[in-house]
């Protein structure tokens, strides 16, 4: 199996897991409670505690990366998915599992990444043409080119997608509508 692997760095995306709880020193009452500054001191741990989650998941996403360029296709799905328990709503890390687990053939699991990452974005093209790959090679090939169309709607310029992905997909589709005329 002797196929290229690219995945694009792109650190505009990162959402933080989980909702960090910040008291507000002025919703603070006098009668017993915190004291403001014990307020703002557990803020600010509060804080460097949630940004320390997103960083470890940033690193653990750029190792994925690193190993599944480097063919560690197995290692790399598992940074991925230590990286999914910490910030379980980034689209990217499942849509980079979904990519590994086709080049691994398996492809029921790609769908089901991809279908996850196509959820928690659902303008998110590259999401969609996963999921239409993955399906692709299930042999779903009506959602396949519904998905591919999903794509092309939102990215209506990537040549590629129009030319190769869904035209390959229509491709087969008509091929095997004509097969089950005859």
């Amino acid at each position: 199996m002797n196929k290229d692997i690219s995945f694009t760095k792109s650190s505009s995306f990162w959402k933080q897991t989980k909702r960090c709880k910040l008291v507000s020193p002025t919703l603070l009452q006098d009668d017993g409670g915190i004291s403001d500054n014990a307020a703002m001191r557990e803020n600010r741990q509060t804080k460097r505690s949630c940004a320390s989650s997103v960083e470890k998941s940033k690193s653990l996403k750029e190792e994925g990366i690193f190993l599944a360029e480097n063919n560690n296709l197995n290692e790399a799905i598992m940074r991925w998915s230590e990286a999914i328990a910490i910030t379980p709503n980034d689209e990217r890390l499942f849509e980079m599992q979904s990519q590994v687990f086709m080049l691994m053939e398996k492809d029921f699991q790609a769908a089901q990444q991809a279908e996850k990452a196509t959820q928690l974005k659902k303008n998110w093209w590259i999401g969609w043409q996963t999921l239409g790959r993955a399906q692709m090679n299930l042999g779903h090939i009506q959602l396949a080119v519904k998905n591919f169309s999903r794509a092309l709607h939102l990215n209506p310029l990537d040549n590629s997608l129009r030319k190769a992905d869904l035209a390959d997909a229509v491709k087969r589709w008509n091929s095997l509508t004509k097969e089950a005329l005859r």
